[in-house]
């Protein structure tokens, strides 16, 4: 056979073999027709959905799950250990939402402040205070959801709570301060809701006056709005004048120059609810101090403190006794005499300082 008709056999072999494999023929479009690869082509659904944005409030790659909610958005900034805001509310608002909405979470189940079960998401809102007042939330809804205040300093976890576990909370708002409201969904449950904030203003606390000012139930230097306010300081006596080793003085424990803050020393069980006078002293050599009181008409005691804190503070008490003191110095220290009555008792004195 010649090689011309050997390659011909195979040639016919060769097609008929495809046939039977159940090739189909090549499908060339003709003008006009489409092409194998154009979407518009009968039966041809190739789509693939968009890649979940986590914080634009829509369903983007259509699985039902909105933003932080879709798994996909799991390690995402916005969507990892903590809750978000989705708005600031404020004195008079009345907001609609829901917790399965725009910017909702589902990342804290559990909150220090109450002992509920808080495993379905959460929706946050802003509240900034401009002026001290007692704020009222108030939560209304169909689904089984409760609210939660934290500071807007802290994270939003569950460590950081406030008050909550309730439709309703009442908060005394610090002027300037900002804090975070969060609606939580107890027991898997989530919702729309509406939720209100209703705002009175307080007065300040005058740590002075016997009254409750800001309605906390706290008044005056028990309210913790008077720490560090001059009327709630520890007392303290206020020397008048100073006196040296070998001089005396005549005067009056109620004389001008004394005070009335000091009913007790930590030194002493005896009852000082008398006025007080102090005197600084101040010895120019190292000596035994011999400090006593005479010319009683009532029963007068003296109190000894170390004045290394340039203050007369009760709480650096030496020693106190009935007519006297005897104590040690050094040249150059400073020490507080203070001449106080015992059970209210008031009288003239003298004082004199002897160093040997």
């Amino acid at each position: 056979m010649r090689r011309g008709a050997v390659l011909a056999a195979a040639l016919t072999l060769a097609s008929f073999s495809g046939c039977a494999a159940g090739l189909e023929p090549l499908d060339r479009p003709g003008p006009g027709g489409p092409s194998p690869d154009d979407d518009t082509a009968p039966g041809d659904d190739d789509t693939v959905p968009p890649p979940e944005t986590c914080d634009d409030g829509v369903d983007d790659d259509g699985d039902g799950l909105v933003d932080c909610l879709d798994d996909d958005c799991a390690l995402h900034p916005g969507c990892a250990g903590e809750c978000l805001s989705a708005g600031t509310l404020g004195c008079g608002d009345a907001i609609e939402a829901a917790t399965d909405g725009f910017l909702a979470t589902d990342a804290v189940d559990a909150w220090s402040c109450a002992a509920a079960d808080t495993s379905g998401p959460e929706l946050g809102f802003t509240f900034d205070a401009a002026s001290a007042a007692r704020v009222t939330f108030r939560l209304a809804s169909a689904a089984d959801l409760s609210l939660f205040v934290l500071s807007a300093a802290s994270p939003c976890t569950g460590e950081t709570c406030l008050a909550g576990g309730s439709t309703e909370l009442e908060i005394d708002a610090e002027a300037g301060a900002s804090y975070r409201v969060i609606v939580e969904g107890e027991g898997g449950a989530s919702g729309a809701f509406t939720l209100a904030a209703d705002c009175a203003e307080t007065a300040p606390e005058d740590c002075g006056n016997g009254l409750d000012d800001d309605g906390d139930g706290q008044a005056d230097c028990d309210d913790p709005d008077c720490e560090g306010q001059p009327a709630c300081a520890a007392p303290a006596c206020t020397p008048d004048i100073e006196i040296a080793c070998d001089q005396y003085d005549d005067w009056s424990n109620d004389g001008p120059g004394s005070t009335d803050v000091i009913d007790s020393w930590p030194c002493s069980s005896w009852d000082e609810s008398g006025p007080e006078y102090a005197y600084r002293f101040l010895p120019d050599r190292s000596a035994t101090a011999v400090v006593t009181l005479s010319g009683l008409s009532a029963d007068l005691d003296l109190a000894v403190l170390d004045g290394t804190g340039a203050a007369c503070d009760p709480a650096a008490c030496l020693g106190i006794g009935d007519i006297g003191a005897t104590f040690p110095v050094s040249a150059g220290d400073v020490y507080y005499l203070v001449v106080d009555g015992y059970q209210g008792a008031v009288s003239d004195y003298r004082l004199t300082v002897a160093c040997d």
